[in-house]
């Protein structure tokens, strides 16, 4: 969840490391949980929510660019 800015840190502590990839295996971004209550996403919140996680998590502005892989969960 790309809501917690404590965690920003560790993106930059995994890309130090020099992994050759990144598994995201779930709940990478929460486009079900936009208001008070959950509710299903539509396809164009859950692809506003990855262009914001995209936008917001250091990993993705390396200089040296990582490969990641995603699969989506039931938040996602």
């Amino acid at each position: 969840d790309d809501s917690y800015e404590e965690l920003k840190p560790i993106w930059r502590q995994i890309s130090k490391t020099n992994p050759e990839m990144i598994l995201m295996i779930g709940d990478n971004v929460y486009g079900d949980k936009l208001g008070l209550t959950p509710t299903p996403a539509t396809p164009e919140q859950l692809w506003k929510r990855y262009v914001e996680t995209r936008s917001a998590l250091p990993i993705f502005f390396e200089q040296q660019l990582i490969p990641i892989l995603a699969i989506w969960d039931d938040h996602d």
